[in-house]
């Protein structure tokens, strides 16, 4: 009875919604499924919740510009993520996140990448061919010196933001 109150409430909700949407600080430990049925949203606020995961359907919201998931527990992105090719701004810092999904490079329109304080170690090459990233916010991530240096190298038009005191190399 009462997820199907929270459902009837958030469906409500949606109905009067422009394109941005937030469920921040909702002490969500999974997305709900009426999230996914307003498909024109362009702007989706999932931060300070208690999410451990990403289910597939959010290649439902296709229209998505901002995608926030910061402060959760999520420890993987789905491979779905990579189908909104209308995100610009893929914010995810806070989380327990070892990987960016290199399908990635299939988001080219990704201007900002806000991943600090996960567990990230490696940045895949194959982001090269995002050429409208302009900001990669990594630190308080454990990437060590020499991968720092390699990344400013392999991606000099990209602003990357690291932190030299993460206890790496």
């Amino acid at each position: 009875m009462t997820r199907l109150l929270i459902t009837i409430s958030l469906l409500t909700q949606l109905v009067g919604v422009s394109q941005d949407f937030s469920l921040r600080k909702s002490k969500l430990k999974i997305i709900p499924d009426s999230v996914f049925v307003k498909t024109d949203l362009t702007s989706l606020n999932l931060s300070k919740n208690k999410l451990t995961s990403v289910p597939d359907k959010i290649s439902n919201l296709s229209s998505l510009k901002i995608l926030d998931l910061s402060n959760n527990d999520i420890t993987i992105l789905p491979e779905s993520i990579c189908d909104l090719t209308k995100l610009e701004e893929l914010i995810i810092y806070k989380n327990e996140i070892i990987v960016i999904p290199t399908c990635l490079v299939n988001l080219s329109e990704l201007k900002v990448i806000d991943a600090w304080a996960n567990r990230i170690e490696y940045l895949s090459n194959e982001l090269t061919g995002l050429d409208n990233l302009k900001l990669v916010e990594v630190r308080l991530n454990p990437i060590g010196q020499s991968e720092q240096n390699r990344l400013i190298e392999l991606f000099p038009q990209i602003k990357f933001e690291f932190t030299s005191d993460c206890g790496c190399d």
